[in-house]
């Protein structure tokens, strides 16, 4: 009997401590619970912050800046400068690069912020605002490979920092921007009738992009290339297929 009423009470001390264990596993798991629903509220909060931060950055730089910067161009055209032609032109210039460095940062800020863009419709609004904003013609020619909407975001801004400095350094008047899609490789090839560029360590280091372009190229498993005996860069990137393949 005694045994009896030993084992009893055993299984019953069990009982209760699994209890007690499994409140203190119920009460860890709705505290932790409602620590991940807090911070994702948090999260929400903030990311809705920052779609409105962000909505009234282009809005401002749209309609505020870009406007004002194009009317101070479009009046500057009414001025009489026979005896400062050469100032006259240099602040029109400046301007002009101006206007063209607020859209280039809208359209960066916008694409960022989306979750799904069409890559070839983008890059051709891109050649339009730079056919609009400078005296150099800009061209496009074959489809953008299929990537998903990060490496889409990449390939775009390799693209934009490229175009970028063919205009601060190339004194080109003709590019274009071709895309070639095989089986295996996607290539951007980037021509243009100005001054050659073969980047060097030291241009690392003087602002020009080169090594946001060489990381980004990376992300991409791509293989970027200056060529010495014209002036045009060229991007290889595998299809989506074949990183695929190799994930």
């Amino acid at each position: 009997m005694d045994s009896y009423v030993l084992i009893i009470l055993s299984v019953s001390a069990i009982n209760i401590i699994l209890v007690i264990f499994s409140l203190k596993e119920y009460a860890t798991y709705k505290r932790e619970k409602n620590e991940y629903l807090f911070k994702r509220k948090i999260e929400e909060v903030k990311d809705k912050e920052r779609k409105q931060l962000v909505n009234y950055i282009t809005s401002e730089l749209h309609d505020n800046i870009s406007q004002m910067i194009s009317l101070a161009i479009m009046n500057s055209g009414t001025l009489k400068v026979e005896k400062n032609e050469k100032a006259f032109i240099n602040i029109q210039n400046i301007l002009n690069k101006t206007l063209t460095d607020v859209r280039y940062l809208i359209k960066t800020i916008k694409l960022r912020e989306s979750f799904d863009f069409d890559l070839d419709y983008q890059i051709e609004d891109l050649i339009n605002i730079l056919n609009q904003s400078t005296s150099i013609s800009f061209s496009k020619v074959g489809k953008a490979p299929t990537l998903d909407n990060e490496r889409k975001y990449l390939l775009f801004r390799i693209l934009q920092e490229l175009l970028s400095n063919i205009l601060k350094h190339s004194k080109a008047n003709s590019v274009e921007v071709l895309f070639e899609n095989t089986d295996t490789l996607s290539i951007l090839r980037i021509a243009h009738n100005g001054e050659k560029f073969q980047p060097v360590n030291e241009d690392f280091q003087k602002g020009y992009g080169l090594s946001n372009i060489i990381e980004n190229t990376k992300l991409l498993s791509g293989k970027l290339h200056f060529e010495s005996e014209n002036s045009n860069v060229i991007l290889k990137l595998p299809t989506t297929r074949v990183l695929r393949q190799a994930g």
